[in-house]
């Protein structure tokens, strides 16, 4: 490591672990911190201070989180937040910038002060203008216990229903709770926009295994008339197989809601594609009223193409089924020449 290098971590390190022990100095005068835990958060954060040297900000984010749950202090927080913003989690850099600035307005008044809260409100400024406020609400009474996830991590309880600051770009939101169908939707969201996913709930459908018995009494009497005919012996005997009109007019419903299905999920890639092409070249977000209006629109169209795609998946399986069970049961046609005296008797049962 370069001497500039190794300088400029002690200096940081030493502003730190100093903002620390005099935080540590004016707040806990009932019981003095742990020196385990003092000697582990330095070498957090000196492991943290070399991994921002070295370009390696994920790992660098990680040791910083982990200090702060030792002993957060204003310093620290302002490593973390610029972490965070380097990382692109927008919305979180926001919020460590506020505690940030907070935590130095409350310290002695000096040159050094104002600078950490130029710069911690530097970063909020700049993350929030990659943020946009999202509202996930249930329609109806959502069950107890219903959990929502964005981008695979829990929201709180009390967030559910009111807006809450999320990061620019795509978000994927989940929830499965027992006894109904899971939800997936992936929204997505501009800066400075405010986006509304709602969530209706479905039961799942139950299927009884039971199967079902005969209905009414049987009658165990043959009342079937006597034949006049009398049958001498059987001359021939045909039995054929023929297919059951439920595999043709299955195969005809399902292949056309296939082909429905797939026409409609490629006109809605296409429409984001076009998105994405104009407010979203090379993975830049463009802001802008024209982007704004054409996001709504082209949200609305998606959604109805993908609607629609879901309901011609529906048809498709529908049709499957019916051909299935035609196939499974085909019509069969039996058909038994029997002579007589003078003539023939034919019998058929279908």
């Amino acid at each position: 490591m370069r001497s500039t290098e190794r300088a400029s971590i002690l200096v940081a390190l030493a502003a730190i672990v100093a903002t620390s022990a005099a935080r540590a100095q004016t707040e806990g005068g009932a019981s003095a911190p742990d020196p385990r835990a003092i000697a582990a958060r330095r070498a957090l954060i000196e492991d943290a201070m070399r991994a921002r040297v070295a370009g390696d900000h994920a790992r660098a984010l990680e040791l910083g989180r982990r200090a702060v749950e030792l002993q957060p202090s204003p310093t620290l927080r302002r490593f973390v937040a610029e972490e965070l913003m380097v990382n692109r989690r927008w919305s979180e850099a926001v919020g460590m910038a506020e505690l940030c600035e907070n935590d130095f307005r409350s310290t002695p008044a000096s040159r050094q002060r104002d600078e950490h809260v130029a710069a911690c409100r530097a970063v909020r400024d700049e993350a929030s203008r990659h943020t946009a406020r999202m509202t996930v609400r249930f329609v109806g009474q959502a069950p107890e216990g219903a959990r929502v996830l964005v981008n695979g991590e829990a929201v709180p309880a009390a967030l559910v229903g009111v807006a809450m600051v999320v990061d620019e770009g795509r978000a994927r939101v989940e929830c499965a709770p027992p006894g109904y169908r899971a939800i997936s939707r992936d929204v997505l969201v501009l800066a400075g926009a405010s986006v509304d996913v709602p969530l209706e709930l479905v039961r799942s459908e139950r299927v009884d295994p039971t199967p079902g018995g005969r209905v009414g009494p049987v009658d165990p009497v043959d009342r079937t008339p006597p034949s006049r005919v009398v049958l001498q012996r059987p001359t021939r005997v045909i039995e054929r197989q023929t297919t059951s009109p439920l595999v043709v007019v299955g195969s005809v419903v399902g292949g056309a809601g296939a082909l429905a299905a797939v026409g409609l999920e490629v006109g809605a890639v296409l429409v984001a594609g076009a998105f994405d092409a104009q407010c979203f070249p090379r993975d830049v977000p463009q802001s802008g009223a024209v982007c704004g209006a054409r996001y709504e629109s082209d949200q609305r169209t998606i959604d109805v193409l993908q609607g629609a795609a879901i309901g011609g998946i529906g048809v498709a399986v529908v049709g499957g089924a019916l051909a299935l069970v035609g196939a499974l049961r085909p019509t069969r046609e039996r058909v038994t020449v029997l002579a007589t005296g003078t003539g023939v008797v034919v019998g058929g049962s279908f």
